[in-house]
């Protein structure tokens, strides 16, 4: 049948479109950019860099691409023996050296709180040594000289010299000596003379020494030594003396007092506690909760016993 001119002009652009190849798509942002020869990459896994070991969920480093193969040993491995945590389950160091690690250092500011405190206090500590002291009793502990004859244990001994503490103060020289030895106290002594030392230091050190069962009940604080305060103010005070000289001791020391949220303080309490730092009105709290028992208690300390007896405390 004879064709059309229509028609071999039809079936050359055919043959033409068939002849060159068919160029793929290029998106509007990419265009009239200069070609590149290098061959397009190949996508393929090869496993997380060894460099980004700690982020690996099961193992450590990762050979060959296996993601899932080698032991565990990273550093968020609380389970394994590797790692270097302390802690975990299978590397648990126990006793009073947990936790150390983590323990936020409170002598960080005590440089400028120490100068602040000696420019305004107007003790004359140069003529503490003509101050007499007078004690009662049957067979009263001698008075020591130096710290180097208390035996306190080297941890506190070193927060001793972290707190810049020569030697000494009297009622220091006398109560040290005496609630090491199993005695009851009562001392008076002037504002800044060191008392709250002269009582943390044998009870720190009686806690790390003794042997103490555990807890019965985990959500209940069972603390070991008690010390009562009339303030808030001055139940702070304690609270951050206490801590220096429990710092790298495994003691903790926790601060419960009206006027605060509770929650908070609960949460401290939940955490373990050895010594509580507490005023009365807020201690009655955590008993009639039942958050807090006295049942383990081998240290009482009354801190301004007077004072609480003035602010009517007798009864609680």
């Amino acid at each position: 049948m004879p064709t059309s001119w229509a028609d071999s002009v039809s079936a050359a652009d055919n043959l033409a479109s068939a002849a060159r190849p068919k160029s793929s798509y290029v998106p509007p942002h990419l265009r009239n950019r200069p070609t590149s020869t290098d061959p397009p990459p190949q996508a393929s896994y090869a496993g997380p860099a060894a460099s980004s070991q700690e982020q690996s969920g099961y193992g450590g480093p990762n050979v060959g691409g296996n993601r899932w193969s080698g032991p565990r040993n990273d550093f968020r491995s609380g389970y394994s023996g590797g790692g270097g945590r302390v802690g975990g389950w299978n590397n648990r160091t126990g006793g009073w050296d947990r936790g150390r690690e983590r323990e936020a250092n409170p002598f960080v500011d005590d440089d400028v709180e120490s100068f602040v405190e000696t420019e305004n206090s107007g003790i004359n500590f140069d003529a503490y040594e003509d101050i007499p002291v007078e004690t009662s009793g049957e067979n009263v502990p001698p008075p020591v000289n130096t710290f180097l004859e208390i035996d306190l244990g080297e941890a506190v001994n070193q927060n001793i010299r972290r707190c810049k503490y020569v030697k000494p103060t009297p009622v220091q020289r006398h109560a040290i000596p005496i609630a090491l030895a199993g005695r009851d106290l009562m001392a008076c002594a002037q504002t800044g003379s060191g008392k709250t030392a002269a009582f943390c230091f044998p009870i720190i050190s009686g806690i790390m020494r003794g042997q103490f069962p555990r807890p019965p009940r985990p959500r209940v604080a069972f603390p070991l030594a008690l010390i009562l305060s009339p303030t808030r103010e001055l139940s702070c005070q304690i609270h951050d003396e206490a801590k220096k000289f429990a710092y790298q001791t495994g003691v903790r020391v926790v601060v419960a007092y009206g006027g605060a949220p509770i929650n908070q303080q609960l949460r401290e309490l939940e955490r373990g506690v050895h010594i509580l730092v507490a005023t009365p009105g807020r201690l009655v709290d955590l008993l009639e909760r039942a958050r807090v028992s006295l049942q383990m208690i081998r240290y009482l300390a009354l801190d301004e016993a007077d004072r609480m007896l003035d602010m009517g405390f007798e009864p609680q």
